[in-house]
């Protein structure tokens, strides 16, 4: 998985090493970058975060 992660255009580095903590997924979103598309590293990471964790569309 990480070397597939690895030559997505605009990943700079991959830590595929054993976190003692847990899971955890870092990103280092480069303002400049987000902003030329129309983005901010908030929404960014947010959209991520949706994508992996889920999102419930209907909270009780």
């Amino acid at each position: 998985m990480a070397a597939r992660i690895g030559k997505s255009q605009g990943v700079v580095d991959v830590n595929d090493g054993i976190n003692p903590v847990g899971d955890a997924l870092e990103l280092h979103i480069r303002p400049e970058a987000a902003a030329a598309e129309g983005m901010d590293p908030q929404s960014i990471a947010q959209a991520v975060s949706d994508m992996v964790e889920g999102t419930c569309s209907m909270k009780q």
